[in-house]
């Protein structure tokens, strides 16, 4: 299996520790399996906690992920999260909040009727959060 020298310098760089296996067959790697179980369990709690319909399985995978990252270590006896290691700041662990629980994100200016006493939110469910706009 060919790998480029530079995604390995970019590994490198970043302390990822690189586990060759077979294609589309992450069993052969006991890290990554563990790490995908851990996952699928914690999804599994939050879905069962919020009463969440099968539908948004996808969203729940992505926030357990962010979970998992943002609060256990990295490696085994380190005290630094996977978080730390690829942003190099601590996760605001305060932005985790139950999924499925009530939730009121802001509402762009566009989003909203005219006028200076409408509401500035508008009342929802937490599914997790969007890469670019916070909910």
């Amino acid at each position: 299996m060919n790998v480029s020298k530079r995604f390995e310098a970019r590994l490198a760089k970043d302390g990822t520790h690189h586990e060759r296996s077979a294609p589309f067959w992450q069993h052969q790697n006991g890290r990554s399996e563990a790490g995908i179980d851990r996952v699928g369990i914690r999804s599994n709690v939050m879905a069962r906690h919020a009463n969440a319909p099968a539908g948004v399985w996808d969203r729940l995978w992505n926030y357990a992920a962010l979970c998992e990252n943002a609060t256990k270590p990295y490696e085994t006896g380190k005290t630094k999260t996977a978080h730390e290691v690829r942003y190099g700041r601590p996760f605001d662990i305060r932005k985790l909040v139950p999924f499925g629980c009530y939730a009121v994100p802001h509402a762009k200016k566009d989003q909203r009727r005219p006028g200076k006493l409408v509401d500035h939110a508008k009342p929802g469910i937490f599914v997790g959060y969007c890469h670019s706009e916070g909910f």
